[in-house]
């Protein structure tokens, strides 16, 4: 009886130290890199010379890319914008670091319709990867004016070179950029870049051309196909040294445009509308609990059509767990592939999603379930301007079955705590979700995260991690998904979760994986 008090004790001492060290890290950690983040922008910022800006509006549903509506919904046009702008910011954050402008260039997303906290959660991230990077409101009036007050604005905070380019021209490429920024060192102190509907996608100045300012956009008809034409003979009237583009590029505005948009950002018009998954399932000996899973994914999607492929990926099961995916397999309305692997969850995720050929994939464990409308909410998620990737609520079989035996009530209440700790834990700004709770994003920015690496341990961890470099991790707008209570009944509450959080924290101060690994499966790992 002593010893189990004071392992008890032990246990929750180590337990209270181990969510103080998670606290400080997802808190103050956070806050300390915010300010340092920055202090380096600025600072970067002060020393830019040239400036790049995008004309853009916040991705609303309703109000942003109106004429596509027709062909893609509300939701679906705004999400088109979002891809388009975050597209074009890949592009230009791509010369940022690339180019050899001396003093660095600043860039600015010159926006309509948002408010500066949803600025801040969209683009915020992204100044880790282009520190240059701030927001701003456009000014009122037409479009001549808003131009002409921001490239004044910056003129005056000291830029030698200004560019403005549109928010929905994906073709364009570090190489448009970087000729219009040599033309404007050079001999011309206005550029233009021809659009093929007659307009211009992008327009430059270098600061000698300050006092033709006040007239170079008046009298001409924007949105028609004479801009282009009528922007030229302005420039040569007054008098400026107008430089051309050598490419001609297409914005998209219209249904007829998107195939611009596809080409470009390589997304289908059909995964825009409603996406379509693939679903990735590390097993190993889950013969007992697979079939619940796989059950789950067929009856909870809101369209089985928008599951396209289960691709679970056997480390080497010693059971009869391949029997049972190839008997559900054979009377399936989805796909399901059984694909082997080396042992090891990081290595098991890296084979299937290697072999996932939809473009938006999902990974979940073997002994989890799914919530109703999953597809539905893990798509709603990922279209949220600043999101690149999601998961959902954590959910505990014994907590969320009311059911359960007297026996196991204490537990239950334990458990029911620790699903509000990774509700809180998952959340704002801490942004940690567990494997258990899966994960959810496009295949292209799991393929620019670098994936799951092949580690016994740790590998959801890196993966949330390097994804909170490029954005958020969101959190899906449904119920839980639901894992099995087992290694909390088989280990113990205090022990299961102290373990947990002890592994996250060495690993914090420089543990590798592989040797965490080795503390936590101990003579297992040497037969896998």
């Amino acid at each position: 009886m002593l010893w189990y008090l004071v392992d008890t004790v032990t246990g929750l001492l180590y337990l209270t130290f181990a969510f103080l060290i998670t606290f400080i890290n997802c808190h103050f950690s956070s806050t300390v890199d915010s300010i340092r983040r920055v202090a380096r922008c600025r600072k970067y910022r002060k020393a830019c010379k040239d400036c790049v800006i995008v004309f853009s509006r916040y991705p609303r549903a309703g109000t942003t890319k109106t004429r596509l509506i027709p062909a893609l919904g509300q939701e679906g046009a705004a999400y088109c914008q979002l891809l388009m702008s975050d597209h074009i910011l890949d592009k230009v954050s791509e010369f940022v670091s690339d180019n050899s402008l001396p003093g660095g260039c600043q860039v600015e997303v010159q926006y309509k319709s948002g408010s500066p906290e949803e600025m801040a959660y969209w683009l915020g991230r992204r100044q880790r990867r282009t520190p240059g990077l701030v927001w701003a409101e456009q000014a009122e009036g037409d479009l001549g004016h808003k131009m002409r007050t921001a490239v004044l604005r910056k003129f005056k905070q000291g830029h030698e070179n200004v560019v403005i380019i549109g928010g929905d021209i994906p073709g364009i490429t570090k190489n448009e950029i970087q000729e219009a920024f040599t033309k404007l060192r050079g001999n011309n102190n206005m550029v233009l870049g021809k659009a093929e509907d007659g307009g211009y996608y992008l327009v430059g100045f270098n600061r000698t051309a300050t006092k033709h300012l006040s007239n170079i956009f008046n009298d001409i008809d924007w949105g028609t196909s004479r801009v282009y034409q009528q922007q030229s003979e302005k420039a040569k009237v007054c008098g400026v040294d107008l430089g051309t583009l050598s490419t001609v590029l297409s914005d998209v505005d219209t249904e007829s445009e998107l195939v611009e948009f596809e080409k470009e950002v390589g997304m289908k018009m059909s995964e825009v509308k409603e996406g379509t998954w693939s679903i990735v399932i590390p097993v190993l000996n889950e013969a007992n609990g697979i079939g619940k899973t796989l059950t789950s994914i067929v009856q909870n999607c809101s369209d089985v059509t928008n599951i396209k492929e289960v691709l679970i990926c056997d480390g080497g099961s010693t059971d009869n767990t391949g029997d049972v995916i190839r008997e559900f397999g054979r009377t399936s309305p989805i796909n399901i592939r059984l694909i082997h692997s080396p042992p090891g969850r990081g290595f098991q995720l890296r084979s299937g999603a290697n072999e996932a050929r939809s473009e938006y994939v999902m990974f979940i464990h073997g002994d989890s379930i799914l919530p109703q409308n999953y597809n539905e909410a893990a798509f709603r998620c990922l279209r949220k301007p600043g999101v690149i990737a999601g998961a959902f609520r954590f959910g505990l079989d014994l907590v969320q079955n009311k059911d359960v035996s007297p026996e196991h009530r204490p537990l239950r209440t334990k458990l029911y705590w620790l699903e509000k700790y990774v509700e809180w834990r998952c959340g704002n700004p801490a942004e940690l979700p567990f494997g258990d709770q899966g994960l959810f994003m496009r295949r292209e920015v799991y393929n620019k995260s670098g994936g799951y690496p092949k580690l016994y341990l740790m590998e959801d961890y890196i993966l949330v991690q390097n994804l909170k470099d490029a954005g958020h991790v969101g959190s899906a707008d449904c119920g839980p998904l639901t894992t099995s209570s087992r290694r909390w009944q088989m280990r113990g509450f205090i022990k299961n979760t102290a373990t947990n959080h002890f592994f996250i924290t060495c690993y914090k101060f420089g543990v590798h994986p592989n040797t965490l690994a080795k503390w936590y499966y101990g003579d297992k790992l040497k037969t896998q």
